[in-house]
Parts: C-alpha cells; structure tokens; sequence
C-alpha cells in the first residue's frame, strides 16, 4: 500500500469557483485508489459503479481529481 495527496472537488459545484480540498488516498499494490481520509479523519467511501465518493455520514459527495480509475478511461 502507499499513500499520497488527492485532490478532491465538491460535485454539483463549479470547479473553477471552489478550490479542491486535499485528502490523504491510499493505493493498493495495482494502484488503484482504495480509501480516502482527510485531515479531520474523516473517510470518503467510493459510490459503487460511479466516480464518486462520499463522506461518511453526511449527504456530501465528491468527484477525485486524481484518480486512476478515472483517468484510465478519460485516455
């Protein structure tokens, strides 16, 4: 596993007006971004079959910049 800087965007919002929130992402042995937390612990859980998380216990969703499974299928 490793870990690095994510950064990570409201959804439903204007990218270019909110700047993007920095969250620690952890990668597994296939890179593949697997968790998500950020500096008040809180954790981001993918939504299954979509490129969205969402922060646990709350109605936020967000869209991640950076990740891999994302990017794949944008090339």
């Amino acid at each position: 596993m490793s870990m690095k800087a994510v950064k990570v965007h409201k959804m439903y919002q204007e990218f270019h007006h909110f700047p993007p929130m920095q969250f620690m992402g952890e990668y597994d042995e296939s890179n593949q971004l697997v968790s998500l937390v950020n500096s008040f612990h809180q954790h981001l859980s993918r939504i299954s079959g979509t490129y969205q998380w969402a922060l646990a216990g709350s109605n936020e969703v967000y869209f991640i910049e950076e990740d891999p499974i994302f990017r794949r299928h944008q090339d």
